[in-house]
């Protein structure tokens, strides 16, 4: 009688193959999911420039760059021997967001480049 009711609960406590592989999966998919959600919120960089201003952001191993709005800045991708450098001027007030590194498998981030209108600077000329 004792062993019958060992056997029983033997039996209640055993837990089917699919189902544990069904709840590793749920895991699984759980912590991508998370890992997917934390990239997509993560910060994006940000450049303030004026018309006429030259920012030089490092770009690694990056290749390529593309802005939604490319005429609002005037840029160019640079190699300087191991690593490539992303020259940004702003050519017209506004906001654009560029990629840079377009190529697959490669590095790549964006970063908002916000651009304003010149102040007003007076520059003194010498008299004499």
């Amino acid at each position: 009688m004792v062993t019958e009711r060992v056997e029983r609960l033997g039996r209640a406590r055993r837990v089917p193959l699919f189902r544990r592989y069904d709840q590793s999966v749920k895991v699984v998919v759980v912590i991508i999911a998370l890992l997917i959600n934390a990239n997509a919120h993560a910060q994006v960089a940000r450049i303030d420039l004026e018309v006429g201003d030259m920012r030089v952001v490092n770009a690694g191993n990056a290749v390529g760059w593309f802005c939604d709005d490319p005429t609002l800045v005037i840029a160019d991708m640079i190699s300087r021997g191991n690593y490539n450098e992303w020259v940004v001027t702003g050519a017209l007030p506004g906001v654009t967001h560029c990629r840079i590194g377009t190529e697959l498998g490669r590095k790549s981030f964006v970063i908002e480049v916000q651009i304003t209108a010149p102040s007003s600077r007076r520059i003194e000329l010498p008299t004499g």
